[in-house]
This record gives structure tokens, sequence and C-alpha cells, in this order.
């Protein structure tokens, strides 16, 4: 997928841009304002920001600036104010740190029912809107009720003030005021500037990160989590065969390995209906599922979806297990070797994949980590008896040539 760009959100943008911010002239009308939850890898908010929002600003408003804090290191930047006067879209990068925190505030200022969490999550005063579907199809009746009330006031979430106070343009002067009006005492005069406000153009901003570093950084918590279970699987791919060849290896009761399987179908199982449907995963306290899912790693060659893949690897690892255990003979080392192998082949892809979590994707799914953890115990647990079965194999082979 590529970058999501916000220079090709709105396309009358560059038009209308200018090196400073300068309110418009419909500033004095009625605004409605909104708050808009996004990451950069999810091709639904693609949709919305690329397609959607130049038509709202377009019908409302005409070309709208772009307000982000001039002062924040790059990597820390993580909302930024589209405004043309008359609609303000606030727009929070819900994949970094402080816009993971906000989009927290956000659920639980406006719960709704889990199957609708995730982004694009727009709010606008007390409405939420949720998904490329929802969004497009009813924000033009609420934004056309805003502006016929008055306009609307920002939405009640802890920390949108903070978020939003390098944002905000200084008051800007009547050019032709009253000549009975009263200088304003010399305390109440507003700031000639805020030196935190820039305005800039649009292809400066809504880019990846392009530095590795940069990437992690964009939510420490979930990322770093991500690289503990990386160094615990390459250790694994390292230490297990050392392991088990020299008869080391864990010894755990038989049915432990099908109950493990059994949990990896469920969550592998819940992956492959989420990428297959582009439906919003239900994410837990660490990472961004939803980042991860609808990015372009989702899918093996484009085609095949990634949590499919390892649907099959549980499904065949089950198999092994039971013609391991029910067979006899050489079918029943086979089963045994192919069980490890899978197994094995299975941990050395999720290394794979879970290093595209947080130094490429830059976002973290939890239940991919559990996938991987789960896979990478399946590989303990088999790899005693595949080495096993592989020697007694391989014995039986040679046996015959030795002879002659």
């Amino acid at each position: 997928m590529s970058t999501l760009r916000i220079a090709s959100v709105i396309a009358l943008v560059a038009a209308g841009w200018t090196g400073g911010y300068a309110a418009p002239a419909a500033a004095q009308e009625a605004k409605v304002r909104a708050v808009m939850f996004y990451s950069p890898t999810c091709q639904h908010c693609e949709q919305v920001i690329n397609q959607d929002l130049p038509t709202f600003y377009h019908t409302y408003g005409g070309p709208p600036q772009v307000l982000m804090d001039r002062d924040a290191p790059e990597f820390e930047r993580f909302a930024f104010l589209i405004t043309n006067g008359r609609l303000e879209i606030l727009m929070v990068d819900a994949s970094r740190q402080a816009g993971g925190v906000l989009y927290q505030a956000s659920l639980e200022s406006f719960p709704t029912e889990p199957r609708r969490l995730g982004v694009p999550r727009l709010i606008v005063n007390d409405q939420v809107l949720v998904g490329s579907v929802e969004i497009p199809s009813r924000l033009h009746e609420i934004i056309q009720d805003g502006l016929a009330a008055g306009g609307t006031a920002w939405p009640t979430i802890v920390g949108l003030d903070e978020a939003m106070a390098p944002l905000t343009p200084a008051p800007v002067a009547s050019e032709d005021p009253p000549a009975q009006q009263a200088p304003a005492p010399e305390e109440a005069e507003p700031p000639a500037a805020d030196t935190a406000m820039v305005a800039i153009p649009f292809e400066q901003i809504g880019e990846q990160p392009s530095s590795l570093g940069q990437r992690f950084l964009r939510d420490p918590l979930g990322n770093g989590t991500a690289v503990v279970v990386l160094l615990l699987m390459v250790a694994s791919v390292i230490a297990v065969p050392r392991l088990a060849t020299a008869g080391k290896a864990l010894r755990a009761p038989s049915v432990t390995i099908p109950l493990v399987a059994l949990l990896g179908i469920a969550v592998a199982g819940y992956l492959t209906y989420i990428e297959a449907t582009g439906a919003t995963a239900v994410c837990g306290p660490v990472g961004d599922c939803n980042a991860v899912q609808q990015s372009e790693y989702a899918t093996l060659f484009g085609i095949l979806p990634v949590g499919l893949l390892g649907l099959i690897g549980y499904v065949v690892i089950i198999a092994a297990w039971l013609v391991a255990g029910a067979g006899r003979g050489r079918a029943a080392e086979w089963a045994a070797v192919a069980l490890v192998a899978t197994a094995f082949v299975g941990t050395v892809f999720s290394i794979y994949l879970t290093f595209l979590e947080p130094f490429v994707i830059g976002a973290t799914c939890a239940w991919c980590l559990t996938s991987a953890v789960l896979i990478t115990l399946l590989l303990w647990l088999s790899a005693g008896a595949g080495t096993v079965a592989w020697t007694r194999l391989t014995s039986h082979i040679e046996t015959p040539h030795a002879s002659s």
C-alpha cells in the first residue's frame, strides 16, 4: 500500500496554501468541529482522507489550511488541524503514543459497541462515526445540522485541549473596528502570534516516519513488547535444535501440543476473518492491531492472508500430532518430523512478521504476537519427539547402504 499522504487528501489545498495562517473570510460564521482518529497504514483511513474529505471541505467553505505544532520533533507530531473557517477537523494519528492516549480517552468519553472500535473514527458533536462507509454517508447531514444550529463545540475528550493548544491560531483583529470601540486593556490584548503554531503544506504531513527508530517510537510500549517477543523467538530457533540434538529438549504431556494448537487456531481464525472481511479488530491495551491488519503485509504476495496461512499451519500440526500418536512405524515417525518442521518454519516466518511490526509498519498487533508465542511454544514442545523420529528414519535409510 502506498504511503498515506495528506497532500493527496485534499486536492484543492495546494492552490490555497500560503506561507502563514490567514483566517478565512468565513471565520466569523458558524463552525462545525470534529476529531478524527486515523492510522497511516489503514486503507480505510486512506479512503476517507484521500477521497471523502476533499468533498466536504469543497462543499463547506472551500480550501482549508493545515496547522501543526512546529516545535515538536517530527516523530512526536501526532495531531494537526485542517480548517477553512467553517469546517475544522483535528486529525489525530492514533498509532503514535500521544495519539493513542487521546484515542483511548475518546473511547471512555464516547463508548461504542466493540465491533465499532478502531479507525477511522470521527467524533462530531456527540456522534461517533466509524469506518469508510459510515463517515462519508452520514457526515454531510451532520455538518448541515451543525451549521444550521449555529455550529458545534469540540467533543469533550480528556486531553483534547492540550493537544490543540499549539495548533490554535492567534485571534485576528477586525480590519475596520468601530470608531466608538474602546481600546482593550493591556492585559486583555491577544498574543501577537503562537510561536508553536505554523501553517504548512499538506505534503509535509501524514507520511510514515522514514527511519527505523522513528517508526519504533510511534508506540514504544507496543513495539517494545514486539521486540522482546522477537528476541525470544530468535533465541528459540537457535537453542531448540541444539538442545534436541543433545537430548535435552523440553518434555511435556503429549496433550499439551493439541491444546496449544487449538489456541493458535482460534487466534489465526480471528485474524483470517479480520483480513478477509476488512472488519475492525478488537485490540487489547497494547499496540494497534488494525494498523497491522490493514497494512500491505497482512497478505502474502498480495493474495493469501497471513492469518489464513497460520490457520493452515496449526491445522497441519494437529493432524500430524494425531498421526504421530495413533499411528505406528514410519508413518508415525514422519508425522512427528512434519510436526516439528511445521513449528520451526512457522516460528521463522513469525520472526519475519514480528520484525515488520515495530520497524517497518510502526505498529504492533497483540493477536499476532500471541500467535508468534504459541508457534514458538509448539517448537519447544515438539522438538524432542521430532528429533528422535528423524534419527530413526535416517538410520533406517542408511543401514541398507552400509551392509551392501
